[in-house]
């Protein structure tokens, strides 16, 4: 990759600085996605991936001006991927409103345990499955 074929957002001045980190970031991406592919690949040999959810995700926006811990798109938009290949659809966008609290109850239905009626999550399953789910209109940060 080369600083030139950076896409800068629109939001950020086009300098060199700002291309090498954007640049860095998408090499740690590319980084990434070859060593989940090795993991996915493991558990497919060894005849576990069916009966595994799998979840990849980000912690924060990425580390740029309007990123990390701005309530802004680039701050509070993160990647997540479910894959359960037993139980959920297969390559399907999901534009729902979540938040990575509603991991919790994603993987206490995953594993059969009833949701504690005070908990404010709500399981992911059923989105995964290609179902709409009420309550995901709208989320706060």
């Amino acid at each position: 990759m080369r600083p030139e074929d950076a896409v800068v957002p629109p939001h950020l001045p086009d300098h060199p600085t700002v291309r090498d980190d954007v640049l860095n970031y998408s090499c740690e991406v590319i980084d990434f996605d070859r060593e989940a592919g090795g993991m996915l690949r493991l558990l497919q040999e060894r005849g576990l991936l069916d009966n595994t959810l799998v979840v990849m995700t980000s912690d924060n926006g990425w580390q740029l001006p309007r990123g990390l811990a701005n309530c802004y798109d680039s701050g509070t938009r993160i990647p997540l991927v479910l894959l359960w290949e037993a139980r959920a659809q297969a390559g399907q966008r999901v534009d729902a409103f979540v938040s990575l609290t509603d991991l919790a109850a994603t993987f206490l239905e995953a594993a059969g345990v009833a949701l504690p009626e005070d908990m404010d999550s709500l399981s992911l399953l059923p989105l995964a499955r290609g179902e709409t789910q009420p309550g995901r209109d709208a989320i706060f940060v």
